[in-house]
């Protein structure tokens, strides 16, 4: 008996022979894998498939001359591929390997054989039956273990979905992307690609993602179905393709995302609030401007569509009703028996305030099943939420964007493969190549201005490899244009490859010279390549064109070629007009130090050390260096020591004792006629334990 990796594999190496036009090779590995399969029926066309290719390479062989032997390849790699599929179906039914067997042997066990007969039955029971979920849930199980479709049944599978409400179509055509996904069916690619021009955006969308996952799956074989592309989709669901590839992303980066509010932004939040949870559930103190911080980052993540409740639902997804494949992909349904009790109260009506949390809320379909397990252990949870009605019934009348839509399938979608029992065997989508314009098949859904788009959309998530392929293309169809030649300059920026990044961007100068973020970028160039003389030249163009937001950043560029009085004309002014002060009053300290003006310096560390918590430890440091420069070894060593529990919280993988920034600095007092001996003999004063 052979086991499901040996069964697998022997299946993929047949398939790539096939495919590789390695025709022996590939029907050499369907002879052996009849030994295993029971069906007499696969068995003879496999014979058939060798005895008609052994006939044709006799005949070749011999000098007969065939101009159509190319299409009987064709024909045969075809055939070969469909009988393939079938005897691993086969297989996996007749051992009864996997989920997969399992379910429609239990199918098989109620009903009778045939897939198809099984459906029909339980279509006419499905006509009879008020209680109808487990008989969905029974189709859903026979249409993803079902055989491949012939066109009649294609046509009466269609007719039939039509003819259910948008939850059950949105239900089965799950099934059929999961039949799909598991092996290649061209009636079933035909029916999804009906499907796609649902009115419905909950049915279109749920059709479009099945598509266009299983022309990634396939995409080594739709070439034998030519017949299979963008002319099987209406616009409409054509000029959504891209709503997928964003989804897809955006899951990929969820992980990051979980990850930095786990170990950054939540702990950061909980240090401010002293872990204080009622203080924080009241809202107390969240007019700290760090809070606010990092409230802002925490809502831009949700807002984004990062899947930042995906962790959450690890514990949730152990509740029995996940032991049914069909249920993590039913759309969520408050009359389903399983969570009728938390959305209804005891008279029967439909709670408002569930109903506003279940649309509010960014969760996906399994999310929300979830919640409802969890809140059927404490009802009592229920009655603390309390939403203002008009904003309720705002929420309860709003139609989902296109967007959300997409991203709720794909989050549970990402569930489903990483977390159900089942995902071990099964192909995980999200380990493929997730950037859609790779594919061949589906670079045609994406126009011009698309294909901007996703280029655009991979840059701001740190994508930036395939961006700079695909802005290259574009260019060499087109021609570069000014949007594209900035995109590709902020790709290389991102690399950090700035002479790259300088050449696209000095392109697109050409063509605008007064674009303010061209002209940002390249100042962005110069600057991480310190050639500080050119991001002058630069931010002295952009405070002519918009002087609020960069005139800073000249005095600035100044300091850094220590041009000390032009940065501190422009440091004091901004000083006068009230504009980033605090940064303005440390640059003058570090400014007046730099040009052994101790006076103004110590006035305006001294400044900065009544700012309270705003004070930072480079503050009490440099405040250190201008008393030790001016001879106060006194005031010296009080700052340093102040300096130092500050710098320690900050860098706690630090084992320097905080002395390190003190080090760096050597140089610095030095070009203050400082000696080497001083400068040691006050570091051991600052690290003394005793009181010198």
């Amino acid at each position: 008996m052979i086991n499901l990796k040996a069964l697998g594999h022997m299946v993929d190496e047949g398939t790539k022979a096939l495919l590789s036009y390695r025709i022996s090779e590939g029907l050499e590995f369907m002879t052996a894998l009849m030994i295993e399969c029971d069906d007499r029926q696969l068995y003879n066309q496999t014979n058939q498939l060798c005895d008609d290719y052994a006939n044709m390479m006799r005949f070749i062989a011999q000098g007969g001359v065939d101009p159509q032997h190319n299409k009987i390849q064709d024909n045969i790699i075809r055939t070969g591929l469909r009988t393939l599929d079938a005897a691993h179906r086969s297989i996996r039914i007749y051992q009864n390997l996997d989920k997969y067997g399992t379910t429609y042997n239990m199918m098989v066990q109620v009903h009778g054989r045939d897939a198809y007969n099984i459906l029909q039955k339980l279509w006419n029971k499905l006509k009879d039956t008020p209680r109808h979920y487990d008989v969905e849930d029974q189709i859903f199980n026979c249409l993803w273990t079902s055989e491949q479709f012939s066109p009649a049944q294609t046509a009466e599978v269609y007719e039939s979905l039509c003819n259910q409400s948008s939850q059950v179509q949105q239900h089965w055509i799950s099934a059929l992307a999961l039949s799909l996904w598991e092996y290649m069916d061209p009636e079933k690619m035909t029916l999804m690609a009906m499907l796609t021009s649902s009115d419905d955006p909950h049915v279109r969308a749920r059709a479009l993602t099945g598509y266009a996952l299983a022309m990634m799956r396939h995409k080594d074989r739709l070439w034998l179905y030519p017949t299979h592309g963008q002319a099987l989709l209406n616009k409409r669901a054509a000029s959504e393709m891209i709503l997928i590839q964003k989804n897809l992303i955006l899951s990929l980066r969820s992980e990051k995302a979980n990850e930095k509010m786990e170990k950054d932004l939540i702990p950061n939040v909980m240090k401010i609030f002293g872990n204080d949870y009622e203080r924080l559930k009241l809202g107390l103190g969240k007019e700290d401007k760090k809070a606010q911080k990092l409230f802002k980052e925490i809502h831009k993540l949700n807002t984004t569509g990062y899947d930042l409740s995906y962790r959450n639902f690890i514990f949730a997804s152990r509740n029995k009703f996940y032991e049914q494949l069909a249920h993590w992909f039913a759309p969520f349904d408050e009359k389903r028996p399983e969570t009728i009790s938390v959305m209804y109260d005891k008279k029967g009506e439909l709670r408002k305030d569930m109903k506003f949390f279940m649309k509010a809320s960014p969760h996906c379909e399994t999310d929300k099943y979830a919640i409802c397990f969890l809140l059927q252990n404490n009802l009592e949870t229920i009655k603390m939420m309390q939403v203002d009605p008009e904003i309720m019934d705002e929420y309860l009348n709003r139609e989902p964007s296109p967007d959300e839509i997409y991203r709720n399938i794909i989050q549970c979608l990402y569930r489903f493969y990483y977390l159900s029992p089942w995902k071990a065997e099964l192909t995980n989508p999200f380990e493929m190549t997730p950037y859609m314009p790779d594919y061949d098949n589906l670079r045609n859904f994406f126009n011009d201005e698309q294909m901007l788009e996703v280029c655009k959309f991979l840059a701001e998530h740190e994508y930036y490899n395939r961006p700079l392929i695909y802005l290259d293309e574009l260019i060499h169809k087109n021609g570069a244009s000014e949007e594209t030649l900035v995109l590709m300059g902020k790709c290389h920026i991102g690399q950090g490859n700035y002479n790259k990044a300088l050449e696209q961007l000095t392109k697109a100068e050409i063509l605008n010279e007064k674009n303010i973020e061209i002209l940002s970028n390249i100042t962005q160039c110069y600057k991480a390549m310190e050639r500080y003389e050119k991001q002058e030249e630069y931010l002295t163009r952009l405070v002519e064109l918009n002087q609020e937001t960069y005139r800073i950043e000249l005095a600035l560029c100044y300091m850094n070629q220590g041009k000390y009085e032009e940065a501190l004309k422009i440091f004091y002014q901004m000083e006068y007009e009230g504009k980033h002060v605090n940064i303005c009053m440390r640059s003058i300290a570090w400014c007046s130090l730099k040009l052994n003006k101790l006076e103004t310096a110590e006035r305006y560390y001294r400044k900065l050390m009544d700012l309270g918590e705003k004070t930072r430890w480079e503050d009490y440091l440099n405040a250190g260096h201008t008393a030790f420069i001016a001879g106060n070894w006194k005031l010296a060593k009080e700052r340093y020591k102040t300096y130092i529990p500050l710098y320690q919280k900050e860098h706690p993988d630090d084992h320097t004792s905080g002395i390190a920034p003190y080090d760096t600095d050597k140089q610095e007092l030095m070009n203050h006629k400082i000696s080497i001996a001083d400068i040691n003999l006050m570091r051991d004063i600052v690290l003394s334990k005793d009181e010198v």
